[in-house]
């Protein structure tokens, strides 16, 4: 058994020891593998139902190199980008997500429960009221009407978001939602386009050739028009073409990362580049994100002051057109 079979056992040993949490679990069945002859990355994914292709391929490069470590604290630092780039993403957008939910609970309760209260004193002229009025008392009407039913929907609504982000069906179905809005849509392909290139950029350090690396990255995106992108790249590259001439082709990265991609291919540095390109566009993201905040909050808050004022402009009219009537 070599060194790095002990090292990496030992390690195993220290994590699973006395533990009885889903990873100590893990990690014992994964070291108990390795004593029976099998290697690191099958162990990892029969044992421990790791099934990232980035993750895999590090651990199988590595066994054959034999720099184990190294090639785990690259598994782990792609993993904690992940995790940032959606911490990033989610905490940016959890301030509007709030926002909208206190305005059209706002804008519920004076539909249901004050603009009700207005509706016996235009009742016997309702066809005197404007026709604004008349749709504001229509609308509210119907919620009051419906109110135990609709919330018994946002209740499951509710319900169903928590179970579908337990289970990872959330963030694809929201990921498709955002898709449909352009700028949403190039902010999330910045940041997925900025892991890409930083994974790539960590295979192609570790010495595995550029078409496995690309392979493994097509693997590990998640489906839409950045996955179709790099399996079409993978499939130009291993036909001789420059990875650079592809991703220009592609139009999934800004000028400035094609040319840092292409100095690396002329400099024999292609891992090391991408790597710089990733940062760049990391900081790119971080900008577009923040731009986003900052015109999506006072954009929403004047919304929902417009359609709060739209409907108490239509209720005060009615009344007052119809007290000038009656007087």
């Amino acid at each position: 058994m070599s060194g790095r079979q002990i090292q990496t056992e030992r390690a195993l040993s220290i994590i699973s020891d006395g533990g009885t949490d889903p990873i100590s679990q893990a990690a014992l069945r994964v070291r108990n593998s390795l004593r029976e002859g099998e290697p690191l990355s099958k162990a990892l994914v029969e044992k421990a139902n790791i099934d990232d292709p980035v993750t895999i391929s590090l651990v199988g490069g590595a066994e054959a190199s034999g720099d184990m470590g190294s090639a785990l604290s690259s598994a782990a630092e792609i993993m904690e980008n992940r995790l940032e780039i959606r911490r990033r993403v989610i905490t940016g957008l959890m301030y509007p997500s709030i926002l909208m939910f206190v305005a059209l609970l706002s804008l519920g309760l004076i539909m249901i429960a004050i603009i009700p209260q207005f509706r016996p004193l235009v009742a016997d002229r309702i066809d005197l009221v404007p026709a604004m009025g008349r749709a504001v008392f229509a609308f509210s009407g119907f919620l009051s009407n419906l109110w135990p039913v609709l919330l018994l929907c946002v209740i499951c609504l509710v319900g169903g978001a928590v179970v579908a982000g337990r289970r990872g069906i959330l963030g694809s179905l929201l990921s498709k939602i955002g898709n449909m809005i352009p700028f949403v849509r190039r902010l999330l392909q910045r940041n997925q386009m900025t892991l890409l290139l930083h994974v790539l950029g960590a295979l192609l350090t570790r010495e595995i050739t550029l078409s496995g690396a690309l392979r493994v990255v097509s693997k590990s995106t998640p489906a839409g028009a950045v996955k179709d992108s790099m399996v079409a790249a993978t499939r130009e590259v291993e036909n001789g073409a420059a990875l650079s001439t592809v991703l220009q082709a592609e139009g999934l990265l800004p000028r400035e990362a094609i040319e840092m991609i292409r100095i690396g291919e002329e400099a024999g540095d292609l891992g090391g580049m991408i790597s710089r390109a990733s940062a760049d566009l990391r900081e790119a993201a971080d900008r577009d994100l923040e731009r986003f905040l900052l015109l999506f909050q006072p954009a929403l808050i004047i919304g929902v002051g417009l359609m709060i004022g739209v409907s108490l402009y239509a209720l005060f009219s009615a009344i007052v057109s119809v007290n000038a009537i009656t007087f």
